[in-house]
């Protein structure tokens, strides 16, 4: 009887990690494009994750920039930016040379005060992740990549 409720236990919990997380339509905020941007080029299907975490206050925090224009971020606040605006960045992603950069960046494991930071860039049918640790020598193409992400996330935060 004892393991029927463990059993039913786990499957709740397994059932419940795998849900989606529900946005509340009526607050997510919708910002306005940094320039002009065109929206009449062809959508590219794509996706930015940012992840940060580390450092003094051993913060943690999560973004996702879907080709559709939402953003969303692991504590549950949603944006709407343009298609266009995403489409631009994820071309500009793709000019750097991104995906031929290497894996990761850094010192590791970290000093117990540096941030380590992974973006993710999935386009089409390529996806690469790239982890590098705060004081790292990063190419400046991976640097330039995450300049106008965190620039992007900053913005839709109103910061």
């Amino acid at each position: 009887m004892k393991w029927r409720k463990t059993l039913l236990f786990l499957t709740g919990v397994i059932l419940a990690a795998c849900q989606s997380p529900q946005y509340d339509t009526a607050k997510i905020k919708s910002v306005e494009p940094e320039s002009q941007v065109s929206e009449t080029t062809t959508p590219l299907e794509g996706m930015i994750i940012y992840k940060r975490s580390g450092g003094f206050s051993g913060k943690a925090e999560q973004w996702t920039i879907y080709s559709n224009g939402m953003v969303t971020s692991s504590k549950g606040d949603a944006f709407q930016l343009s298609p266009g605006e995403v489409n631009s960045l994820l071309t500009e992603i793709e000019a750097s040379g991104f995906f031929e950069l290497e894996d990761a960046y850094g010192r590791f494991p970290l000093c117990p005060d540096c941030t380590l930071s992974e973006i993710t860039v999935s386009m089409g049918n390529k996806t690469k992740t790239i982890v590098s640790s705060s004081g790292a020598i990063k190419p400046e193409e991976l640097t330039l990549v995450l300049e106008k992400v965190i620039d992007l996330l900053d913005r839709v935060q109103g910061k």
